[in-house]
């Protein structure tokens, strides 16, 4: 047991208390607060509730810590805060977390944490101003509220007091007859020994008046002892840390010690003479003119957006007005200027406002030189510079730069990419189909986020794919690579809102997520990319007019512009998520594991060369990927009746020309057959010349004038018969190229036997004489107890049937070869099967004569062609029976089980050894999992 002994300047009392801590409050104090233990055991104390009762002098309803520094003022710590009767009649609304002991409720002090060896260290003073922290020379102490937090400064070597609450730096008026207040004893005792202060609460404390005044009320009497005074209140965000103790153990004491480094050389301490002249105060002239001076490399007034900016030692922090008149008043107070009104401060506030104004934000060029935690980088010479006001950066990349570079170890960004960033590798290439061109296009879109390409360009990125095929996960990668405090979401039919583009105007990226169609507005989306100037509003502040140089990410399910998209397609960077990721594959661990990769991936992106990334963003030359041509012109289609009927109806034919009568009679025509809402014949012109000029690059496409009316030359309708052979719009974009060797191709001698194999079936009334594996879920499933005894296996591995299993000649060649980092979720499967695009059609009108396709949205044969090979891709792509299970409408899919049903004959009957491997596939699945 210890003896403590608990007193105040009227009465002393002992409690007998146990030691050492409990392992609750050791694992609190110890482990979660990181404070030091010989700290903790020579401050803090475990006590009952019994012993907290004849502490506090009234019933405790929790056992809890006692603090008690070198001094007579404690403080109880309950584990349970409650809130009692008292409280309650005080005007309290929640539990005190401390609690004071009610026979000197009025009488109180400031705690000075106990040194754990050194019982002389806060009683001599010549050695404690050796100890404590220099400003320009000048010891200063640190003040702030709680014990824990002045504990960490105090055994970081940071002398901090502790004060029971922000109010309680002064006494209570209730003990003076004439109500006044005055410093508390410790306080008062190291003001007149001479020591300056250093006001250091909590970061969130700036937006509490109460706070904010109670620390000012503190500040002016401690001033009248002609002492520097000083305030880092408020220094750091919030999401670094609370409290200076929070942010201590967060960042660690030596960036706690550039908090107080930059501090020291923002406030400049009066001399003596200059207090003592102190008392007839400067007129605001005289002062803005001293304090521009002082501070022209450190503050700045930006024009266009109308707000103050302070460099904060790597980028300049935008402050309110009102943040930045409380850093003023600091700058003020500090200097011991007497003055009467606020307005004198306005004053100041104003003059300066006109002195340190900066028409134009000039900062160097973001794609040459960009800001990480740790400097600023020159991406031509691969050098880090310090960071410095001049570079007017605005925000920067929260993490370090570490450098990589092409090699001969790795001499392509895909390689690089591959052996630095395994997990997004494996990740994007599945993503992707195994694309590379596709990865590099991800990659350089993040080279564009990083370095301010986008507002360059004049481009914004469209991510558009179903759900579950991980466009949310590249996107949230993207806010992941910029921070937090450098990306907002936002919504398309917000962006033009003055006060959202007041939100959105410095961000590095916005985001708008989960998109739905649009109604040919889209002017809000070209002024975010075309590089002008754009007018908005801030709450409370008069208008402003700046450009956006950030991103603009936009997400769907499904295409979401319809009408009039003229100037729209130059400026988009599309990529499509077309490869479904099934679901027991879907996991948030997988995003905790790219994050760990973020900064690999930044350095691997900044990679690409600048040519490069402009090809890849832009979609031209060699890295044109002809497959995203082709989707975008489809999704066009789903959405734009123009496109659509042009797409079926419109033969290029630089010799021809029609009317615009008989193109919109046709045009009408073929919205009834579809079901689709036509447009007006004013808009088909415009939209058919747009299509045609801008996506299609048909040049020689114009409106012209007969006598007869207006016609649109270079172009003609498709006619019945003599055009059956011309290609609809859809099959000018150059399909994928083959991987596959030729030895899966169907021989003709397959497809004769085929012919007369089907014929004789549909005689029988019988075509499908295998188990339907997409209709009883369960049907193949391998059972554990069938599995020879050397291959049976851990639940959640792999069994493939060996009979079952494609042999090496008849599988594809693996597209790519990655580190395997995800095993537990990305499992061994069969390879995706591909076939050349001469043979996709094999047989198909064949089977069709005989059992026609149920297509159940339309009877043309062309649009069950394109159905027919959507599924035959899927099943391709299928590396387990989960994945063909997931292609049935019922289970949540794309496509019925008749037409699924009708595919996997066809493909049974004419591509044998591309059968066998759908074959295999449904012989895998992932064990443990249940279906419904």
């Amino acid at each position: 047991m210890t003896t403590i002994t608990v007193s105040n300047q009227a009465s002393t009392a002992t409690l007998e208390c146990p030691n050492p801590l409990l392992a609750a409050h050791y694992k609190e104090l110890i482990e979660k607060r990181s404070l030091p233990l010989d700290w903790v055991v020579a401050n803090c104390r475990s006590i009952s509730i019994h012993k907290a009762t004849e502490l506090l002098g009234y019933p405790a309803k929790s056992p809890g810590i006692l603090l008690q520094g070198d001094g007579w003022q404690v403080q109880f710590k309950p584990d349970r805060p409650w809130l009692s009767g008292h409280d309650t009649s005080a005007g309290k609304k929640r539990a005190p977390k401390y609690r004071t002991p009610q026979e000197y409720a009025g009488d109180y002090d400031a705690i000075l944490p106990s040194h754990p060896s050194d019982k002389a260290f806060w009683r001599d003073m010549e050695a404690l101003k050796e100890r404590a922290y220099k400003v320009q020379g000048h010891p200063c102490l640190l003040v702030t509220e709680g014990l824990f937090k002045a504990i960490a400064g105090t055994s970081n070597g940071l002398p901090t007091i502790a004060l029971l609450g922000v109010e309680m730096g002064l006494t209570s008026s209730k003990n003076d007859p004439q109500g006044k207040r005055y410093l508390v004893p410790s306080l008062e005792k190291f003001a007149k020994a001479g020591f300056g202060f250093i006001t250091a609460f909590d970061a969130d404390c700036v937006a509490n008046k109460n706070v904010v005044e109670a620390e000012r009320k503190l500040i002016h009497q401690l001033r009248k002892f002609d002492v520097p005074l000083y305030s880092i209140t408020g220094k750091w965000a919030v999401d670094d840390g609370k409290g200076m103790d929070d942010y201590i153990k967060q960042k660690g004491i030596e960036t706690f010690r550039q908090v107080l480094a930059d501090i020291s050389e923002q406030y400049k301490a009066p001399s003596e003479d200059e207090i003592k002249k102190a008392k007839k105060p400067p007129t605001p002239k005289q002062l803005a003119t001293k304090l521009a001076e002082e501070y022209q490399p450190k503050w700045a007034f930006h024009g266009e957006q109308d707000t103050w900016r302070v460099f904060n030692g790597k980028i300049w922090e935008a402050f309110s007005i009102k943040d930045f008149m409380k850093l003023l008043f600091d700058t003020v107070e500090s200097r011991g200027i007497e003055y009467n009104t606020p307005s004198y401060l306005k004053n100041v506030a104003e003059l300066l406002e006109w002195q340190l104004r900066v028409k134009k934000w000039n900062t160097f060029d973001r794609k040459n030189w960009i800001a990480f935690n740790n400097g600023v980088l020159e991406v031509a010479t691969g050098k880090i510079h310090k960071h410095s006001p001049g570079f007017r950066f605005i925000s920067h990349l929260q993490r370090d730069y570490r450098p990589l570079t092409l090699s001969t170890e790795a001499p392509t960004p895909i390689q690089l990419l591959a052996n630095n960033c395994p997990a997004f590798y494996q990740w994007a290439m599945e993503a992707m189909n195994n694309d590379e061109s596709k990865v590099l296009k991800l990659l350089a879109i993040v080279n564009g986020v990083i370095k301010f390409r986008f507002y360059d360009l004049q481009m914004f990125v469209y991510l558009v794919g179903k759900p579950g095929t991980g466009k949310g996960t590249f996107c949230r990668l993207l806010e992941k690579i910029v921070g937090q405090e450098n990306h907002t979401s936002s919504r398309l039919e917000k962006l033009g809102d003055d006060y959202e583009i007041a939100k959105n105007i410095n961000m590095q990226l916005v985001t708008c997520p989960d998109e739905d169609k649009q109604l040919g507005k889209y002017g809000d989306v070209k002024a975010y990319t075309g590089g002008d100037t754009m007018s908005y509003r801030e709450i409370y502040k008069s208008p402003s007019a700046s450009r956006f140089y950030g991103t603009l990410v936009i997400t769907s399910n499904s295409s979401i512009f319809t009408g009039d998209t003229s100037g729209l397609d130059r400026r988009m960077c599309l990529n499509i998520f077309n490869n479904k990721i099934p679901s027991y594959k879907r996991s948030a661990a997988i995003e905790k594991v790219l994050e760990s990769e973020l900064t690999a991936l930044t350095s691997v992106a900044l990679a690409m060369p600048d040519d490069e990334v402009t090809q890849r963003i832009r979609g031209i030359g060699e890295a044109e990927i002809p497959e995203f041509k082709r989707e975008d012109w489809l999704l066009k289609c789903e959405v734009n009746s123009v496109a659509a009927w042009a797409n079926q109806r419109i033969i290029h034919d630089p010799d021809s020309y029609e009317f615009l009568s008989d193109l919109y009679e046709d045009y009408r025509d073929c919205c009834g057959d579809s079901g689709q809402k036509a447009v007006a014949d004013k808009k088909l012109s415009s939209n058919l010349l747009q299509i045609a000029n801008e996506v299609m690059g048909w040049e020689d496409v114009v409106r012209d004038r007969k006598a007869a009316g207006t016609i649109i030359r270079g172009i003609r309708l498709r006619k019945g018969g003599s055009d059956d052979d011309k290609p609809w719009i859809e099959e000018l974009f150059a399909p994928p190229e083959s991987k596959i060797p030729s030895a899966l191709c169907t021989s003709s001698e397959d497809t004769n036997e085929a012919t007369k194999l089907i014929q004789h079936k549909a005689s029988e009334g019988n075509v499908d004489e295998l188990p339907n594996f997409l209709e009883n879920k369960k049907a193949l499933q391998v059972e554990e107890q069938d599995k020879p005894d050397n291959l049976k296996v851990l639940p959640e591995e792999i069994y493939i049937a060996p009979e079952l299993a494609p042999s090496k000649e008849s599988s594809c060649e693996a597209a790519s070869t990655s580190p395997s980092t995800l095993p537990e979720i990305l499992p061994p499967t069969t390879e995706p099967l591909q076939v050349p695009a001469v043979d996709e059609l094999n047989g198909w009108g064949t089977y069709n004569k005989v059992l026609p396709y149920p297509n159940p949205k339309s009877d043309n044969e062309r649009s069950s062609q394109k159905r027919s090979l959507a599924i035959r891709e899927s099943f391709r792509a299928s590396n387990t029976v989960e994945d063909l299970f997931a292609l049935n409408r019922d289970n949540g899919g794309e496509f019925s089980k008749d037409e699924l049903t009708w595919v996997k004959d066809w493909v049974k009957l004419f591509f044998p050894v591309e059968f066998r491997h759908l074959q295999a596939t449904a012989k895998i699945t992932q064990l443990g999992l249940e279906f419904t």
